[in-house]
């Protein structure tokens, strides 16, 4: 399955290979991918903590940052995965 253009309505702009990136608490799912993405007409870049192919790359929760370095570099923490 080809990682999606559109998560909850933002189009992707980069995302990571598939990894085991843990649990949010909380929520028992695996995120297995980390996206870049943005919604039109906000200025905002959103990282989105996805769960894997086999959960349809559900969007378990996100953080707002101010540009796509800065997601990149929220991204880094995980390891250097975008």
């Amino acid at each position: 399955m080809d990682f999606p253009d559109v998560l909850d309505g933002a189009s992707v702009l980069e995302f990571s290979d598939c990894g085991d990136y843990g649990t949010i608490e909380g929520d028992p799912r695996e995120i297995r991918h980390l996206a870049v993405c943005r919604y039109e007409g906000n200025s905002g870049y959103y990282l989105f903590f996805c769960t894997g192919s086999g959960g349809g790359y559900d969007v378990v929760t996100d953080d707002l940052l101010e540009s796509l370095e800065d997601c990149k570099d929220s991204a880094s923490r995980f390891g250097n995965v975008i």
